[in-house]
């Protein structure tokens, strides 16, 4: 596995921008394109935050890597894997601040009100996965006993055979909902209920516009899992073992956990070496606590600070006290803006939304890779920060908080170790300590990268929020190594 970090020593940076200090050809491309640069900037104004020192990993974790994770056996008890283990995921849910996840959902078509969905109650992430898609079906089903008594006993039936994975008590309350269920075959029938309720319901309540994939059967996930928990228990050939985690929870888009070949995308790069989309938040989380446990390295995922200090800030040290000086123009607003010469429009605005559709071979792969890189002093590069999906980062994400609103709290703390000024300006900036998830009370997570919105495709100090127990298409990882190592 790839464990190639670019270390990154100690700063003062400036997280966020202004469209005043972006480059004459970027200012006159906006003019010629209406890329709506301006606006993008102006949810991000410029403050300046100290970072201690990190590592940020050179590429995107690949199907190839995750899918070591998936099958990587625990020492001395073949049948086990880290995956499937209650620990990691209670680990997971302990370690990293979303013990108390409150999420306020969108609006269902044809409902005019939004729902609060609370996981404060669950002990770990594999709970916490099946009450999303518990409101999911809330959201969408039928509203009728029927429907109501079939998502009861299915989603039972789903904590029961995943019970080794789930943390604590995983048959508590389900007794009676599981009672009379002693085969395969009335187990299969009784999810197959369920999902064609809840197939009926999508084909209800859905948008028209979406009815073409329903149609070719491109359902969302709550369907698809309970798809993929039916076919499972008719390959387990019994009822007494439970179900391994790893059979029915993997990114989307792969059509089995052991991968597949014959996946769309680049089609010239192999499945194993192309970036791992569609995982939750909790999904990477996982990862990098196992791979801290397996290689005894500090590597968790990065915040928004220093996923856009790797992309956009010169990687020189800290100066030494007592006064530092700062040139804001020396952010780069795209990782590559100071090599390559072509437009980044071509490869990440709306003519490149679809990067398989520009490559041919390995060649153009690999092309697309080198122009679109950060690349440092001594040569050390840095790939796919942005333009290859979204990332996830360990931030959260107030839906209330805009322009960085968190950093005018009086509370929050000011870095002081040496007075900082901005490049021709006499007054001392206000820097502060860079803490991810300080004063934020939501539980969205920030994600970096698009290449879905024009102008937005390439900005390094571009967020969005998105819902942590939700696998998104398009969402890869890549990690981060806290420290000197």
């Amino acid at each position: 596995m790839s464990e190639t970090f670019v270390s990154f020593p100690e700063t003062v940076f400036m997280l966020g921008g202004s469209y005043d200090w972006l480059p004459a050809h970027l200012r006159e491309a906006d003019r010629v394109r209406h890329l709506g640069l301006r606006s993008i900037l102006d949810s991000t104004p410029p403050v300046w935050v100290h970072l201690g020192s990190f590592g940020l990993a050179a590429h995107m974790v690949t199907n190839g890597e995750y899918l070591a994770f998936l099958e990587d056996a625990r020492e001395g008890a073949p049948e086990a894997h880290c995956y499937d283990e209650p620990r990691t995921w209670s680990q997971v849910w302990r370690d990293y601040p979303v013990t108390k996840t409150r999420v306020t959902s969108q609006p269902a078509p044809g409902n005019l009100t939004t729902e609060v969905e609370d996981y404060t109650h669950v002990q770990g992430f594999v709970e916490a996965y099946l009450e999303s898609l518990r409101y999911e079906t809330r959201r969408v089903a039928p509203p009728s006993d029927t429907a109501s008594a079939a998502a009861a006993r299915a989603f039972a039936i789903a904590r029961w055979l995943l019970r080794d994975s789930i943390v604590g008590d995983a048959d508590a309350g389900d007794e009676d909902l599981l009672s009379g269920l002693t085969s395969i075959s009335e187990i299969v029938k009784a999810i197959d209920l369920f999902a064609k309720e809840l197939a009926t319901g999508y084909r209800q309540r859905v948008p028209q516009g979406q009815l073409t994939a329903l149609k070719a059967g491109q359902f969302p996930e709550a369907l698809q899992f309970f798809t993929r928990l039916s076919g499972a228990l008719r390959q387990q050939g019994g009822i007494k073992e439970p179900i391994p985690l790893r059979r029915v929870f993997f990114p989307r888009g792969w059509i089995a956990w052991d991968g597949d070949d014959g996946h769309t995308g680049f089609q010239s790069v192999p499945w194993t070496d192309q970036p791992v989309t569609g995982i939750t938040l909790h999904e990477a989380l996982a990862f990098a606590y196992w791979l801290r446990q397996r290689r005894g390295l500090r590597v968790t995922l990065p915040t928004e600070a220093q996923f856009e200090r790797a992309a956009s800030w010169p990687a020189e040290p800290l100066p030494a006290p007592p006064e530092a000086v700062f040139d804001p123009s020396l952010k780069l607003p795209l990782p590559w803006a100071d090599r390559n010469t072509d437009d980044y429009h071509r490869y990440f605005g709306r003519v490149g939304t679809e990067l398989a559709g520009l490559l041919r071979n390995r060649k153009d792969y690999d092309d697309v890779l080198r122009r679109t890189c950060r690349e440092l002093a001594g040569g050390e590069r840095i790939y796919q920060l942005e333009g290859f999906g979204w990332q996830w980062t360990l931030d959260r994400f107030d839906p209330a908080e805009r322009r960085y609103s968190r950093f005018r709290d009086r509370e929050f703390r000011v870095f002081n170790r040496l007075v900082c000024r901005e490049v021709g300006r006499r007054a001392p900036l206000t820097v502060f300590e860079y803490e991810p998830n300080a004063n934020v009370g939501d539980s969205h997570f920030v994600l970096k990268g698009s290449p879905d919105l024009v102008g937005g495709g390439g900005l390094t100090m571009r967020r969005y929020a998105a819902n942590p127990l939700r696998g998104h298409p398009r969402i890869g990882i890549r990690l981060a190594v806290q420290g000197d190592e």
